[in-house]
């Protein structure tokens, strides 16, 4: 893998810190490079490869974060709406100023898209940026800290889990006496005697037994 800035990048960033206007970069975009050795080390002249470009993708403010005063990341979210095409290239670019500020290359990637009529699944990728270099947040005039994306879903995903687990035992319950099942007697159906436990908030329990053909039950709440 390659990452550089560009020598078109760090003229304009010099040129802006010194004029005290911001530099801001809006879009972020994907090329697929034929033959592309990912190993080789970019060249600072380069540009937008503009022949290879498969996506172009504006950056959202709330996708542009700092890291520290001298670090800020730019963040691209792929969803399965977005495809088909593959990518080994992919570039920040300030388009006020039409200029390619950093490039990176890699491995080549799939980007697809989901087919509601084939069936096809797509796939979700998210592509990230750093950029390093000295004031980079006050020139870049970002002020929401990378911080506000590391969140902790566990809690949230346990819950989801719990609540699937309460659910499946409302639907299905559990027999702690008896038998309590369903079984076929010629060309009737038969309900042996049991108890069924079912709990969500409260616990409830259901006693049955058969009486003169029916299914009789009882229940209590505690």
């Amino acid at each position: 893998m390659s990452v550089i800035m560009t020598a078109a990048g760090e003229a304009l960033k010099a040129r802006l810190q010194a004029e005290g206007k911001p530099l801001v970069i809006d879009t972020f975009v994907f090329a697929h490079i034929p033959n592309l050795d990912p190993t080789e080390q970019l060249t600072p002249g380069i540009t937008v490869p503009t022949e290879q470009v498969v996506y172009a993708y504006p950056i959202p403010d709330e996708y542009r974060a700092y890291v520290n005063p001298n670090q800020v990341v730019y963040s691209a979210l792929l969803g399965s709406d977005v495809g088909d095409w593959s990518f080994n290239w992919q570039g920040l670019v300030c388009s006020e100023y039409d200029t390619l500020i950093a490039a990176a290359t890699f491995p080549t990637l799939e980007k697809r898209k989901y087919s509601g009529a084939t069936g096809a699944a797509g796939n979700n990728l998210t592509r990230n940026f750093l950029l390093e270099f000295s004031g980079a947040k006050e020139l870049t005039g970002i002020t929401i800290s990378a911080d506000v994306w590391q969140l902790d879903f566990t809690i949230r995903l346990l819950g989801m889990d719990e609540r699937e687990r309460l659910s499946n035992f409302d639907l299905y319950g559990a027999v702690f006496r008896g038998r309590l099942e369903a079984g076929e007697a010629g060309r009737a159906v038969r309900l042996r005697a049991g108890i069924r436990l079912c709990r969500r908030h409260t616990r409830r329990a259901c006693r049955t037994h058969a009486r003169g053909g029916h299914v009789h039950a009882r229940g209590r709440l505690a």
